[in-house]
């Protein structure tokens, strides 16, 4: 028997290397993927050991006995900038996850496009400022009416303001523009810069999490090179569609954005008036946390405020001291150890009348929206995530 007749005849020869190309392909798009991965992971530990290293001299500068006050002020705001460029980078990945994942969360309401468009942009006009770069706006007079996560189209401008920061060079110009679609009952968002230029072939790609534009310019170096990824998973989210265009090396880029219109303005509401206070009263406050540094810090920063605090490592003391302490409010983080998590510890005194009626905040690491709902459920009042949002107080 020959060796075409055992492997199935010419046919399956045939149909073996019409496959290849196909094949070939995919292992190629493997190993792209692969690459991209490695550089983004490249890109990450560098962007975290430069602020890492920063807050490792600005402590040692606050530690040495030599050390000025107008020394200390520095190293203090030094870090301060540190702590903040950290947490949005963790921000970031964050967001990135939760969109990859599906998990997107939007708080919608009736918002006018135009004044979202217009304090986002502005917030940073700073940031471009300090880059040497002109920003212009032109944005209609009459408002846009989409149905919308305010903050997330902030953010989205945000995103396309930076990138275009990145890429183009002082005494640049970067143009955020705003108009009605008839046609398609869109409102049109355009970012359109002088800048670097996008190549062609990066077209297809550049909204992918790993396809960091790969220009050989040094500035592709800053940032984790997820913001056009989170840009197009909010986009999308919110029913839209984003696309990049380019001439190509060192004629500028645009990036346009279209989201659905309202098909009326909405009936707006008169504000409710919200009473206020003259001043806060101090606040029984029992901190659940066994990070002892993280406690502290915490401890530290109420007790300026003028609150009275406790702390608990655990859920089983928790509940004891949640018994002689009688707080007004219990700030619980979610993993604890020992029997009871944080969850465990809302649920039994909520079950327990005399506890009291504490205002129970869950303060964790964990921030996906199940987290927050197994928290509601359990006996919280809120649910915040660490290094993202302020702890909310309680009313007066």
């Amino acid at each position: 028997m020959g060796l075409g007749a055992s492997a199935g005849g010419p046919d399956a020869f045939q149909k073996f290397f019409s496959r290849m190309p196909s094949e070939i392909n995919r292992v190629r798009g493997l190993q792209d993927e692969a690459r991209h991965k490695d550089q983004f992971l490249a890109t990450l530990s560098h962007e975290l050991r430069g602020p890492l290293a920063s807050l490792q001299i600005c402590f040692e500068v606050l530690q040495s006995q030599g050390t000025d006050v107008k020394r200390g002020k520095d190293a203090l705001a030094i870090a301060t900038r540190q702590l903040e460029h950290l947490s949005a980078l963790v921000n970031e990945l964050l967001d990135a996850s939760r969109i990859a994942s599906g998990l997107t969360s939007l708080q919608r309401s009736d918002q006018d496009l135009v004044e979202v468009v217009r304090t986002s942009a502005e917030d940073q006009r700073s940031l471009l400022n300090a880059a040497g770069v002109r920003l212009d706006l032109s944005l209609p007079s009459t408002p846009l009416w989409v149905h919308c996560d305010p903050r997330r189209v902030g953010q989205i401008v945000v995103n396309l303001l930076g990138n275009a920061v990145k890429f183009t060079d002082r005494r640049g110009l970067v143009t955020v523009s705003l108009r009605r679609d008839d046609a398609t009952q869109t409102a049109v968002l355009s970012v359109l810069d002088d800048g670097l230029g996008i190549e062609p072939e990066m077209l297809p790609r550049l909204f992918e999490p790993f396809g960091h534009t790969e220009t050989g310019d040094p500035r592709t170096r800053g940032g984790l090179g997820l913001g056009l990824a989170l840009v197009r998973g909010l986009v999308t989210a919110h029913g839209g569609t984003v696309e990049a265009r380019s001439e190509g090396r060192g004629r500028g880029a645009e990036f346009i954005v279209r989201l659905p219109l309202l098909d009326r303005a909405p009936e707006l509401e008169a504000p409710t008036a919200v009473p206020t206070e003259p001043g806060a009263r101090p606040h029984r406050i029992l901190v659940v946390e066994d990070d002892w540094d993280f406690a502290e810090s915490l401890r530290s920063i109420l007790e300026v405020a003028g609150h009275d605090i406790e702390v608990a490592a655990d859920g089983d003391r928790a509940l004891t001291m949640a018994m002689t302490f009688r707080p007004d409010i219990v700030v619980c983080d979610i993993g604890l150890p020992g029997k009871l998590d944080g969850n465990a510890v809302a649920a039994a005194i909520r079950r327990d009348p005399t506890y009291g009626a504490p205002h129970l905040i869950a303060l964790s690491g964990y921030g996906q929206p199940s987290d927050r709902a197994r928290a509601l459920a359990a006996g919280f009042d809120h649910h915040v995530t660490k290094g993202v949002a302020d702890v909310p107080s309680r009313p007066s």
